[in-house]
């Protein structure tokens, strides 16, 4: 603990330095687990952090503040909508950071040695195809973001998943700890272990969820999957031009499907079926 009185772990992501102070152990504890969590964690802080967060507690119970310098941005809020405030911030900052890759809103995971891009906006279900992959044996990405290089490439985004519960409340998990109650690793895939980072791009699925549905999908031209994946950019083409090298290489490189889909279950096998055969 420092003179201040105050908890606090530091981290630095791709040259992002991120410091979080704290008067309550057990939330720093959460934090520390589930904020970008493939990055290793330091006790002490930087001179100047990119990003600084202070969480103090309030008087309502397992409330807290939350600031960002000296920004307010939750004056009370309980766990864990608390982290996916403090998620949030750093997502932005390190997505609006990218120079030659581009991002896409996507789920993805890699089987095969090859990775499987999901594009759709928060609250398109996603996450929930992601998991139901992930139980099964897939190689973990992202649940939120593709990071697409010049060569068309795609490198891990592997945050916690944010999964919501029967009230539509998001809480972080992590991939280990879906994988370590899952299924046998999927058939065929054969490498999920040693999966490349970044890996070639095999599929892109731009599915519907429609409730009640069968999983129906067809194939899309590579101009058709190039429009798909800039519809799902948070980038502004007219602001970041050098976002189309990244994603026109990934739409030809990849096989793209677009439809709709209903159940969760019924959706993995048929995206593991679209795999094996386009291997």
């Amino acid at each position: 603990m420092a003179d201040d009185g105050l908890l606090r772990f530091s981290l630095d992501a791709s040259g992002l330095s991120i410091a979080v102070r704290g008067d309550c152990e057990q939330t720093l504890a959460q934090l520390n687990r589930y904020l970008l969590p493939w990055v290793p964690r330091e006790t002490s802080l930087p001179v100047a952090p990119d990003l600084s967060f202070l969480v103090t507690r309030t008087d309502q119970a397992d409330r807290f503040h939350l600031s960002l310098e000296d920004r307010v941005i939750s004056p009370s809020e309980a766990m864990p909508y608390l982290f996916t405030l403090m998620q949030h911030e750093v997502d932005e900052t390190l997505i609006g950071r990218l120079t030659d890759r581009a991002a896409i809103h996507a789920g993805v995971i890699a089987l095969g040695g090859k990775a499987i891009l999901l594009p759709g906006q928060s609250g398109s279900g996603k996450t929930s195809l992601v998991h139901e992959l992930v139980r099964r044996g897939a190689r973990y990405f992202s649940d939120e973001y593709a990071i697409v290089d010049p060569r068309g490439l795609v490198h891990r985004y592997p945050r916690a998943l944010m999964i919501r519960d029967d009230k539509q409340v998001q809480h972080p998990v992590l991939a280990a700890e879906i994988q370590s109650a899952g299924k046998t690793p999927v058939a065929g895939d054969g490498a999920i272990a040693s999966a490349p980072d970044p890996a070639a791009p095999g599929l892109i699925l731009f599915l519907q969820y429609e409730p009640g549905s069968s999983f129906d999908v067809h194939p899309i031209t590579h101009g058709e999957t190039l429009v798909g994946l800039l519809a799902n950019t948070p980038h502004v083409l007219a602001e970041k031009p050098e976002i189309m090298a990244p994603l026109m290489a990934a739409a030809r490189s990849a096989a793209g499907f677009e439809g709709r889909r209903g159940d969760v279950a019924q959706a993995a096998d048929e995206i593991l079926r679209l795999a094996l055969a386009n291997s």
